[in-house]
């Protein structure tokens, strides 16, 4: 995981649609992500998944650390 603060990361919808987003902060198990509406989106590490996770307005968002 090659992540920094201010990267640009895509974070994806359920549809697949993706959107570039600044990384607010980022540990080992929670990332903060900005998106162009100026919100922050925490998500979570999904082991099983391997991916971050968050949901925002019953829509799940997903991040794939080893993808940007």
């Amino acid at each position: 995981m090659n992540l920094r603060k201010g990267e640009k990361i895509t974070v994806r919808s359920e549809n697949g649609m993706g959107v570039n987003c600044p990384i607010v902060d980022f540990n080992s198990k929670k990332l903060w992500v900005r998106f162009p509406t100026n919100q922050v989106l925490e998500m979570d590490w999904d082991l099983k998944r391997k991916l971050f996770v968050g949901r925002m307005a019953r829509l799940e968002f997903t991040v794939d650390p080893n993808n940007p």
